[in-house]
């Protein structure tokens, strides 16, 4: 019988046939890279084997909820297939309660799940789309932007707001003084106004990349030097010898229950989302 990871693993959730398939749209409604896109849809298959075999309700990560919520758009595979097929139960998300005893509830079941990910998938979950639980539950306002005729460029921090501010006294400075015909002045705001311009654009180029999140610790480049493939552990066998197993293959936990929880909820300002088989996930809708 073929377990409940590999029935997962198997299961493709673009339509070969689409035009725009399902990873495309991801990628396109969130303003991520391709690459991006697919580890996203990777860790969301292994947040809902986690659904499963968890006996806890769980909450995933924001990048994750975002594949969920698109995921169960397309009604038909999701209900039919997905759950009715691949998961064999039914996984529901229902919207968050709010207040500050639901952010903190989301809060600890959020570190639960990176912990319940650490232990059945053996590694570290990326920090890149599993964030830290105080950056995952910061104050967040989500709107659709088209991309394709907007930019979205990132709010400068206080700093940042100074230099623009300073900038602009002395661009008005720099105005008054050429009026007034005082070379020497006008040739000191240039120089202070050209000076602002480099630091604003090297600012700007070095945290211009929406995708950056927060950069691994020690303890995860310390991981990552032991685990020198991304899917393969090292365990010791019965002779007291470390040899490589793909976890792929290999999940601890196997094909275990599902337990039922349908306390849905969450915190409306943080987007907490929890679920558990049958029961509830309080999204950021």
């Amino acid at each position: 019988m073929q377990t409940l990871w590999q029935r997962i693993l198997d299961y493709q959730i673009d339509n070969g046939n689409a035009v725009f398939p399902f990873s495309k749209r991801l990628q396109a409604e969130n303003g991520w890279q391709e690459a991006y896109a697919q580890r996203v849809i990777t860790e969301y298959k292994r947040f809902m084997y986690l659904v499963c075999v968890s006996p806890t309700a769980i909450t995933p990560s924001d990048q994750v909820d975002q594949a969920w919520h698109l995921h169960m758009l397309y009604t038909a595979d999701y209900w039919k297939k997905f759950c009715g097929e691949v998961l064999q139960r039914e996984v529901h998300h229902t919207p968050t309660q709010g207040g500050k005893a639901e952010r903190m509830k989301y809060q600890n079941l959020y570190a639960q799940t990176r912990e319940a990910y650490l232990q059945h998938f053996q590694q570290e979950p990326p920090v890149d789309i599993w964030l830290p639980v105080e950056a995952r539950f910061s104050p967040q306002t989500f709107e659709r932007v088209n991309l394709d005729t907007h930019w979205v460029v990132r709010k400068p921090h206080f700093f940042m707001q100074s230099l623009v501010y300073t900038a602009l006294g002395c661009l008005a400075c720099l105005s008054l003084m050429s009026a007034a015909g005082d070379a020497a002045v006008t040739l000191v705001l240039a120089t202070m106004l050209i000076g602002i311009g480099f630091i604003w654009v090297g600012f700007f180029m070095k945290n211009g990349n929406t995708q950056k999140k927060t950069l691994p610790t020690k303890t995860h480049k310390k991981r990552k030097k032991i685990q020198q493939k991304k899917n393969v552990e090292r365990k010791k066998n019965e002779h007291g010898e470390f040899i490589d197993i793909d976890i792929d293959m290999d999940i601890v936990g196997g094909d275990s229950g599902c337990s039922s929880d349908s306390d849905s909820g969450g915190s409306s300002d943080s987007s907490g989302c929890s679920s558990g088989c049958g029961g509830g996930c309080g999204g950021g809708d």
